[in-house]
């Protein structure tokens, strides 16, 4: 992965969003797409998504969960991360990575404000549901 800065940050992830982070980002490259770091400062805070796929033009948060108050948070963090990164002149679109299918009620709920979901699947592939 390539990091690309623009001010400091300090987060924690956890380990299970971590491990499906890297694990996303290492099937992506396997299938030529750039994965990168994006960190972008606003009003003196850093924030950034857990990956960014140029190729795909996405931002990507991943959760450790499918939980309904993980997957709020995640909306709320990457649409965020899509304003501040448009406001920049990076035309991104937004996706969520979870560690398993969620409800269908969670993938309509995201898709409905224009979110892509991303879940690894039983072969080891990954499965994309766009808006």
């Amino acid at each position: 992965m390539r990091r690309v800065d623009e001010g400091e940050s300090v987060r924690s992830v956890s380990r299970r969003a971590f491990e499906l982070q890297t694990r996303f980002g290492q099937w992506l490259q396997a299938r030529g797409k750039e994965v990168q770091v994006l960190r972008l400062t606003e009003d003196g805070v850093t924030i950034g998504p857990d990956l960014y796929v140029p190729t795909l033009g996405q931002l990507v948060e991943a959760k450790k969960s499918t939980a309904r108050a993980y997957v709020r948070t995640a909306i709320g963090q990457v649409l965020d991360y899509t304003a501040v990164a448009g406001r920049r002149g990076l035309a991104v679109a937004p996706a969520i990575l979870l560690p398993s299918e969620p409800r269908p009620s969670m993938v309509e709920l995201c898709t409905s404000v224009g979110i892509t979901v991303w879940w690894p699947i039983s072969s080891g592939d990954f499965q994309e549901v766009r808006p």
